[in-house]
């Protein structure tokens, strides 16, 4: 099955004006000084803004037999905070993601003491399973001190945001040109408030279903009873959430199951049904199938709906606008 590619640009002018004033021209005088000597020139430097300097994932891990641990992990989701001078190691181990991401990204939200780090897979082409990585990240450029470090992931398994909360103290001595500004956290000794700021939930496709064969084939042919009418596709908006219903679909009789799975950038939403086939039959039926799509910010979208149709032989697409209120 082919899927469609959305290539948007956008070309942005800037234009930079300046008015009122005389404009300076050439060198600025000798003797600004008051000992007659050049001017020198100024020397500014920034602090730097701590960052996350580079992030990787293990893959999918291997089980005992050496092969890829397909299916979530076993053991519980364990995340380790490492302080050393001017920056912090950070390692979540047993995360349970899709199989085929295009990247595992952690990014991080700095406030003076507090340190928001969300962990986020980047999919572009998702599979139809999941299994178990390791992640790490490294944030650089942090000031000595004492700082609360939470951090985000989206659990598979509990189908929500879990958060890990520490406190750590980065040591002195890693700080440019020695210079180790103070950071404090909360002078009154008083413990740290939690944080309000949480990562905004990313739509997704949470299920999907389909019925079993619809139709009794009576007296059709032993190998070929498809839908008597056309494929219907309803979309029903409830809140932030979406409604997939596709009905009168012709597909293999002894499908494992009719998977639904979906791609959200900006304003498009791109739905992808597909059969999932281990022991296919030599016959078709008809059949029903639905999806639910949560966490769609207000506004306005545009659904794609793609299939492939056994009658015609070909990849279908429905395209419907959509507004989430």
């Amino acid at each position: 099955m082919t899927r469609a590619t959305l290539l948007r640009s956008t070309v942005v002018l800037i234009v930079i004006a300046a008015a009122g004033g005389d404009i300076c021209h050439g060198d600025p005088p000798d003797g600004i000084n008051g000992d007659d000597s050049p001017l020198a020139p100024r020397e500014v430097k920034r602090i730097p803004q701590p960052r996350v300097a580079e992030w990787w994932n293990s893959g999918c891990k291997e089980g005992a037999d050496g092969e890829p641990e397909w299916g979530p992990c076993e053991d519980d989701d364990e995340i380790t905070l490492t302080p050393d001078p001017s920056s912090l190691h950070v390692l979540h181990e047993n995360a349970t993601y899709n199989c085929c991401p295009d990247d595992i990204v952690i990014s991080l939200f700095a406030d003076g003491n507090l340190l928001v780090l969300t962990e986020e897979e980047v999919l572009t082409n998702p599979c139809y399973c999941i299994c178990c990585y390791d992640v790490e990240a490294t944030v650089v450029d942090l000031a000595p001190g004492e700082y609360v470090v939470e951090f985000w992931w989206y659990d598979y398994e509990m189908g929500d945001y879990r958060c890990y909360v520490e406190e750590v103290v980065i040591p002195g001595g890693g700080w440019p040109d020695g210079d180790e500004p103070p950071v404090a956290i909360d002078p009154d000794g008083s413990s740290v408030a939690p944080s309000e700021v949480k990562p905004l939930p990313r739509p997704r496709v949470v299920e999907w279903w389909n019925s079993d064969c619809l139709e009794d084939p009576g007296d059709a042919p032993d190998d070929w009873w498809p839908c008597e009418g056309d494929d219907a596709i309803e979309l029903t908006v409830e809140d932030n959430t979406l409604h997939v219903l596709h009905t009168d679909i012709t597909y293999n009789c002894c499908l494992d199951e009719i998977v639904i799975a979906g791609i959200i950038e900006e304003d498009l939403v791109l739905l992808t049904e597909e059969e999932i086939l281990t022991n296919p039959c030599d016959c078709v039926c008809c059949y029903e199938a639905g999806a639910t799509v949560v966490d769609l910010a207000p506004g306005t979208y545009l659904v794609v709906f793609c299939w492939f149709d056994y009658q015609t032989g070909e990849e279908r697409c429905y395209e419907e606008e959509i507004v989430i209120p």
